[in-house]
């Protein structure tokens, strides 16, 4: 897996919809865990974006986790 570092961009996934949101990465606390500035994408969240303190890492979708972003294309 990647290291985390602070301000590496992210996905968080949203507890209530499932949206993957843009966030990114403020704290490192392991490996796994961050705390994360989660960015409004215009259409689910209202407002200038919110910390989502000690997130887990999960490569599943699962509401209240983050991952790296999916490649698209030939990246």
């Amino acid at each position: 897996m990647k290291q985390p570092s602070i301000g590496r961009v992210v996905h968080f996934v949203d507890q209530a919809s499932l949206v993957h949101l843009a966030a990114h990465i403020v704290k490192v606390w392991s490996q796994s865990t961050v705390n994360l500035f989660v960015l409004p994408n215009g259409d689910e969240v209202v407002g200038n974006g919110y910390i989502a303190m000690t997130i887990f890492y999960s490569e599943e979708p699962k509401p209240y986790t983050w991952h790296w972003p999916e490649k698209i294309g030939d990246e």
